[in-house]
């Protein structure tokens, strides 16, 4: 089926739509039951642990990029895809407004070594006292230090130097990232298939009549097609 983006004006969201062979666009209704809610936040961390697993990817293929792209900055783009890989992966774990759900570490990691436990808190860490909030921590600190001459004949003061740390890349640790984000990424998988059945069960339990009623037709003329992925 292909794929079309619609703003539903009603709901004030973007709605995927979808043309069935050659019989036009489908019909659609929100389903808007605890369960289907419940999988429309399961459904957002899911993407955002996908993000987070490309990033991941890109920035091991920017290792290889690195020795013969000399021109380009790959400082500011390994950056980038660690910040972000970072947010998005602890995004999963805060609450979120529109999301109403957030995942527990306790049971998203509950088959997890305590090295991969220990590797998440650390994550989170990073997120919250370096990347979001801009604290002084083992990732990023700049203390200022008096370099004093080694010639004791002739104590003086050199200079006064900004010395530390700004985290650009973790590139030692990236298969350790990679394997955080998947076992999490699995657990809230098998969460998105479970409550995808059984919001397909009970949207039907009234049977498919039901479903037609209070249905919307998107126009044509109003929809575009998208690459944007949409479940």
């Amino acid at each position: 089926m292909r794929v079309y983006l619609h703003w539903d004006d009603e709901e004030k969201k973007y709605i995927g739509i979808y043309q069935f062979q050659n019989n036009g666009l489908c019909r659609y209704k929100i389903l808007n039951t605890p369960k289907s809610k419940r999988l429309s936040g399961f459904s957002s961390i899911m993407f955002d642990l996908l993000f987070a697993i490309n990033a991941v990817n890109e920035s091991i293929g920017m290792k290889e990029f690195e020795t013969t792209n000399r021109q380009i900055d790959i400082q500011t783009i390994q950056k980038s895809l660690l910040f972000s890989m970072i947010v998005s992966y602890a995004k999963c774990f805060t609450r979120a407004e529109g999301r109403g759900i957030k995942l527990e570490s306790k049971d998203a990691l509950i088959y997890a070594d305590e090295n991969l436990k220990k590797f998440h808190r650390e994550v989170m860490e990073m997120r919250h006292n370096y990347i979001a909030h801009g604290g002084t921590t083992a990732h990023e600190s700049t203390p200022i230090t008096a370099i004093l001459s080694p010639v004791l004949e002739n104590k003086q003061l050199l200079s006064v130097e900004i010395n530390g740390l700004n985290l650009v890349n973790d590139d030692s640790r990236l298969g350790a990232y990679l394997t955080l984000f998947q076992a999490v990424y699995s657990y809230v998988k098998e969460k998105v298939d479970l409550l995808r059945k059984q919001v397909e069960e009970e949207a039907l339990i009234h049977g498919i009549e039901s479903l037609y009623v209070n249905s919307k037709l998107p126009k044509i003329e109003e929809a575009v097609v998208t690459t944007s992925r949409l479940g």
